[in-house]
């Protein structure tokens, strides 16, 4: 029986460079038994091999595919999916990060694949959520012009059973012969402590990281902290000028990623993350972490502490503000 494997993410877990690697590799990959289908300019959609060698964004090749469900396209979707499934391939890769919420998306093209002779494995990061709900709130500042406060953010979400991981999974409802594989977004947990190497191990591809042909660069990165307060600023305000920040900004690293942290992970939405999300993740250890470590279900257990505020640096203010107009202007002071 052949495999279908169904990455969905979660956001934020270093999906847009996974997909990248997938499709700057599919020669490869294909050598290897895996076909990662790319080309969907029959149906007048992407070609994720092309937008991979451009060094474009986009979210995985199973996006087309996810469209037509928003859309209500049963026709398209049909169309899509008997292109995929129907190709002959010994081993199918598939993802998309969209689709991680959608439990009845996942449902369907799991039942599909199983039909079509596939067994299906469905593959999900979790960050856990006290990291995830601050990289969620800044995505959504930085792609989708929000403006407001953390807790703000969450709160909106609730009807969505955002970051209520272990109710989402079991709502796609797999069945033999699918089922779903959590793995914990941390290097300390992942195979080889990194994404790649954990997903071809977890995937059973026999490549190595070092045989696979890497993008250069950075994609898909987040904002630097000032960069996402001058953003938020622009948001408020319906600045079209807020391109330019997204645009722009440069890359930054660890140190940075404390700073937004301790900036944004107050008293107020620490609490939220425990009252609203962490009692819940014993059913995620029991329903899909019950054979890791005990360090690893601990970790799950806890979360960062409160972060006491950050004072934002003037002459970084001032730098991203150079494209625009003065911080002064912006009303950011």
């Amino acid at each position: 029986m052949g495999r279908c494997i169904l990455h969905v993410g979660h956001p934020k877990t270093g999906s847009t460079y996974l997909q990248t690697v997938l499709h700057l590799n599919e020669e490869i990959l294909q050598q290897a038994g895996f076909w990662v289908p790319s080309d969907f300019r029959q149906f007048d959609s992407y070609h994720c091999r092309d937008l991979a060698e451009r060094g474009q964004i986009f979210s995985g090749n199973m996006q087309a595919v996810f469209e037509a469900y928003e859309a209500e396209q049963p026709e398209r979707v049909n169309a899509l999916l008997h292109h995929i499934l129907h190709g002959g391939a010994e081993n199918l890769i598939l993802s998309s990060e969209l689709l991680f919420y959608y439990n009845y998306v996942v449902w369907d093209i799991a039942r599909r694949a199983a039909s079509a002779g596939y067994q299906v494995l469905v593959i999900a990061y979790l960050m856990r959520q006290d990291r995830a709900a601050v990289g969620d709130y800044l995505q959504n500042v930085r792609n989708h012009g929000y403006h407001g406060g953390v807790l703000a953010f969450l709160e909106s979400k609730r009807r969505e059973k955002h970051l209520q991981y272990a109710k989402v999974l079991k709502a796609y409802n797999l069945e033999a012969p699918g089922r779903a594989l959590v793995r914990t977004f941390d290097p300390q947990f992942l195979l080889g402590g990194d994404l790649l190497s954990d997903f071809f191990a977890v995937s059973r591809c026999p490549l190595k990281v070092s045989d696979l042909r890497l993008p250069e660069g950075s994609l898909n990165t987040g904002l630097p902290l000032e960069w996402c307060e001058v953003l938020r600023g622009l948001n408020a305000s319906g600045d079209p000028a807020a391109a330019a920040i997204r645009d722009a900004a440069p890359p930054f690293g660890t140190a940075e990623r404390a700073r937004i942290m301790e900036h944004y992970f107050r008293d107020d939405v620490r609490d939220f993350v425990l009252s609203e999300y962490v009692h819940e993740n014993h059913d995620l250890i029991e329903t899909y972490l019950a054979d890791r470590s005990e360090q690893e279900k601990a970790y799950w257990l806890r979360v960062a502490p409160a972060g006491q505020g950050v004072e934002l640096d003037a002459n970084q203010m001032a730098a991203c503000c150079a494209r625009l107009r003065s911080v002064d202007e912006l009303g950011l002071t």
